[in-house]
């Protein structure tokens, strides 16, 4: 549930996930699950190992990065 930090929003139901989520999932970074709890939607992400894996490649990576620019 997706509230845009309002309750004004607390019973708003979004019709699609977000750019960025559907973007991790169509990559195999993400897996998403939708189901009904209670009669309300919800919506998990969990992280796949393929996206482990690619997460922290782009750690290690970001770290050479700052250990060159820094000496």
């Amino acid at each position: 549930m997706t509230t845009y930090g309002s309750a004004i929003y607390r019973d708003h139901v979004p019709e699609r996930s977000a750019p960025c989520v559907t973007k991790l999932e169509e990559a195999g970074y993400v897996a998403v699950t939708k189901e009904f709890v209670k009669r309300k939607p919800r919506t998990t992400a969990r992280i796949t190992p393929e996206g482990r894996s690619a997460f922290l490649a782009h750690v290690d990576h970001r770290a050479l990065e700052a250990r060159q620019v820094n000496g």
